[in-house]
Formats: structure tokens, sequence, C-alpha cells
């Protein structure tokens, strides 16, 4: 229906985030991991193909179209946007040099998640 005249989206301001298990020797406890993961993540092909359902994708913790910044009339997540959003190359990169400086070869991860279909679709995409 998303191309139907009479479909009205409506905008909700709300951010889904990871939470990273950051103790000390843990994986994320190294800022290198936790940038690849950012980056080697495509929140637009997330929002677009996993979602579905008109959300847009957010690079920050303000969603977009939130708030502005009174003195320049900017939105917030436009403001506070990183320079790079999406780059598999560099995440390889930052990963590699995480996992030398941990003194580690490899990294097992574990992801939890909830029983509901989005939840799984969400983490099947991650």
């Amino acid at each position: 229906m998303q191309n139907d005249k009479n479909l009205k989206h409506l905008h909700r301001a709300g951010v889904y985030y990871l939470q990273l298990n950051m103790r000390k020797n843990r994986v994320f406890s190294n800022a290198k991991m936790r940038h690849a993961l950012n980056l080697v993540l495509d929140k637009k092909q997330l929002a677009r193909k996993v979602l579905a359902d008109g959300s847009m994708p957010a690079d920050t913790f303000v969603a977009p179209t939130l708030a502005k910044d009174q003195s320049t009339g900017v939105d917030f997540a436009k403001e506070m946007k990183p320079e790079e959003t999406h780059n598999v190359a560099k995440a390889q990169k930052l990963w590699n040099e995480g996992l030398k400086e941990e003194g580690r070869k490899k990294a097992d991860l574990t992801y939890y998640t909830d029983d509901q279909t989005i939840n799984k679709n969400i983490a099947q995409f991650v």
C-alpha cells in the first residue's frame, strides 16, 4: 500500500539500538570494535528491506525530525550525524585492529532478542 495516495505516514520519535556488553575484557570494551559494528550494519537496508514500514534509518540517538537546534534551525539528527554511516571495508579494518589490540584472533558474539517477529527479523539481519 506504499503507493496508495490515501496512505498517510505519521512520524513518531523512536530509536532502536543494540545494547553491547562493554565490560572489561569483553569484545565491545574496545572502541574500534564498536565502531566496526556500527559501520558494517547497513541501517538504510534495515529500515527499507527488513522493517519495511516507512521507518527512517537513525545514525544517532536522536530520532530524525524529532527536534531542531534552536540556534541553527537544523534537525539534531542531521547535525550530529557521523561522516560515515556504512563502510564495510573500514569496518573490517577496524575489527581486525580491535582484535589485535585485544590479543584475539577471533571473537564469538551472542545476540539476544525476544520472540516478536520483527525482532527476529532484525536479529537475522544483524
